[in-house]
């Protein structure tokens, strides 16, 4: 065997040898920890309260909201009663950007019959704001149908002119 060849085969030896040592070392250790700025940004929430939201003048804050109900706050886009008149939401400066808004969720709890009336409406937080939502495209949806129903009657009497 030349000088040259056994030199490639030391230096390919060389190379596993390290390879094999630096793998061995890192199954023996636990596992890396991690600082708390780490952590944070590694768990941050990946959604928004796109604006202040009260339900019945107490503040939500996004610590103590699910996904899926911040979701919902953030699609409701105009004031009205909701649930057979028994919710009250108020959206207040409608007309501005809604990061300069403020959603208002009110219904009556003050005695145990009520909560019990309540409950018959909505089980929790989410399904109360998702009825909301529901209703709110639906109103919206009927307002578009009642549009397109103006737009095609003005056309018909405009033709028969």
């Amino acid at each position: 065997m030349s000088d040259a060849a056994k030199e490639m085969q030391e230096a390919d030896f060389g190379d596993k040898l390290a390879s094999a040592i630096a793998a061995g070392i890192a199954a023996t250790q636990g596992p890396r920890k991690m600082t708390i700025g780490q952590y944070q940004r590694a768990h941050a929430r990946k959604v928004k309260l796109l604006r202040e939201t009260t339900q019945n003048t107490h503040t939500l804050f996004l610590e103590n909201l699910t996904d899926e109900q911040v979701n919902l706050l953030n699609r409701i886009h105009r004031s009205g009663r909701y649930l057979k008149g028994k919710v009250q939401v108020v959206v207040k400066n409608e007309a501005q950007p809604i990061n300069e808004q403020s959603v208002h969720i009110m219904y009556p709890d003050a005695t145990n019959d009520q909560r019990m009336e309540n409950y018959k409406l909505f089980k929790d937080f989410t399904d109360l704001v998702k009825q909301i939502v529901d209703e709110q495209e639906v109103q919206t949806e009927n307002e578009n149908i009642d549009k397109e129903w103006l737009a095609e009657k003005r056309k018909s009497v405009k033709a028969k002119q």
